[in-house]
């Protein structure tokens, strides 16, 4: 679902259903909880939860770019093998291609 809406508009989306989750718990947390110390040990656990979700889509969006830039690596790569294999003549050429399309099977 990424892949259609976006990274920015996903990460707003996940943003938004995060603080809403927090609000309504907020709201559940002062109708249950009545002592002060209960309510200070909830702050803390609530924002341990949330460095740990941070840093997990943090982690996540971090190797989501780098395996799309090791991708763009690799067609960029192909791409300009294929335009130097065109530039030798129709004799080298023609020993290259076969090379090429074995490659590109066995990818």
């Amino acid at each position: 679902m990424i892949y259609k809406i976006g990274l920015l508009p996903a990460f707003f989306y996940l943003s938004f259903l995060i603080l809403l989750t927090f609000w309504l718990g907020t709201l559940v947390r002062k109708k249950l909880m009545a002592d002060d110390n209960q309510k200070s040990t909830f702050f803390v656990e609530a924002t341990l939860l949330a460095f740990l979700i941070s840093f997990t889509f943090s982690v996540a969006a971090g190797k989501y770019d780098q395996r799309r830039e090791v991708f763009n690596d690799e067609i960029n790569a192909i791409s300009t093998a294929i335009y130097r294999i065109k530039l030798y003549p129709d004799s080298v050429y023609a020993d290259l291609k076969p090379l090429m399309n074995q490659y590109f099977s066995t990818g």
